[in-house]
């Protein structure tokens, strides 16, 4: 009975145990099952419709940030499908494309294309506000807040005129147009997402006219008067004390070359002492901006930092993906 009861462990225990002894037939399974799962996985792959593997490796370029391959296969998709219902959405995505690829006459062209053509869609309001964001990224801050402006007066009820006046803010603050700046902040309304940041920007914003800032015409009446005093206003103390020195020498220099009937010496030095009287004071004016500037800098770059942490750049394409269903839904 005993006998019996081992032997049919045994049998149960064989088939799990020849596995274990003979590797190359566990490899050899895996490596079928490794097969036939690709090949499914293929083939299920190739029951898509043409234009969705187009769109699906668009997207996919755009994602993993294949700019300009993206827009290869977005113009592949519109080169095949040209009576398609999302032919629309494809090119807003083109100029998304456009415009991380930082192709920026491309996608402005493209923005304006569709601003123009779908002006009573929300693909042409997107397309107009992404035309300002796009030469807001350019660093063309004029034309930008010229076409934040427009978009606001053309589409006031949009949901992202607060956006807009938050971006003229910024841009604003980056032109030290303080009031202007503090202005568009509190026009940014309550209960959305830059309600708490708009607030705290135009309270700092009001501060910056107020900020302990230096003349440059009293820096260089200083500095005309008695040589270094104006970099010393200006806190530079160890230029002013250089320019008090040296522009002291050459004052002393002259005298005593004239008092010791040394003219053509004293006429030389005279002749540099100007050239270095002008450059002190010229030096304390030029003192003074610097010390302003820092001064500016020291507060608004901060103010900046969270102007710039507000932009998120994968918005626009969720936007695009969004009027995809939607339009797919009517």
């Amino acid at each position: 009975m005993h006998q019996d009861h081992n032997r049919s462990l045994q049998q149960i225990k064989t088939p799990f145990g020849s596995l274990v002894l003979n590797p190359l037939l566990l490899i050899t399974i895996l490596t079928l099952c490794t097969i036939i799962s690709s090949k499914v996985m293929a083939q299920d792959f190739s029951f898509l419709p043409e234009k969705e593997k187009i769109l699906t490796f668009a997207d996919y370029l755009f994602d993993t940030k294949e700019y300009y391959r993206a827009v290869t296969e977005y113009t592949r998709f519109l080169f095949f499908f040209p009576d398609d219902p999302l032919v629309k959405v494809i090119r807003l995505k083109m100029a998304y494309a456009y415009q991380k690829g930082e192709q920026w006459l491309d996608a402005l062209r493209l923005f304006e294309v569709l601003w123009q053509g779908y002006a009573d869609q929300e693909i042409g309001r997107e397309a107009c506000f992404q035309s300002a964001e796009t030469l807001r990224l350019q660093k063309k801050y004029q034309s930008a807040i010229e076409r934040y402006r427009l978009f606001i007066e053309t589409f006031p009820e949009d949901e992202r005129v607060n956006t807009a006046f938050f971006r003229l803010g910024c841009i604003q603050l980056e032109l030290h147009e303080w009031v202007e700046a503090t202005g568009a902040f509190n026009k940014v309304k309550p209960n959305n997402q830059f309600s708490f940041e708009a607030g705290y920007l135009a309270e700092e914003a009001k501060k910056l006219p107020h900020l302990p800032l230096k003349k440059p015409a009293l820096a260089g009446i200083l500095s005309a008067t008695i040589p270094g005093s104006g970099q010393m206003y200006a806190q530079r103390y160890r230029d002013g004390l250089s320019a008090f020195l040296v522009n002291g020498g050459f004052i002393w220099g002259i005298a005593e070359a004239f008092h010791e009937d040394q003219s053509s010496l004293g006429t030389i030095l005279l002749f540099i002492e100007l050239g270095w009287y002008a450059g002190n004071v010229y030096s304390a004016v030029n003192s003074t901006k610097k010390f302003n500037l820092q001064q500016i800098e020291k507060k608004l770059t901060p103010l900046l930092d969270r102007c710039r942490f507000s932009f998120n750049m994968k918005q626009p394409m969720e936007r695009a993906r969004g009027i995809k269903l939607s339009f797919l839904f009517y």
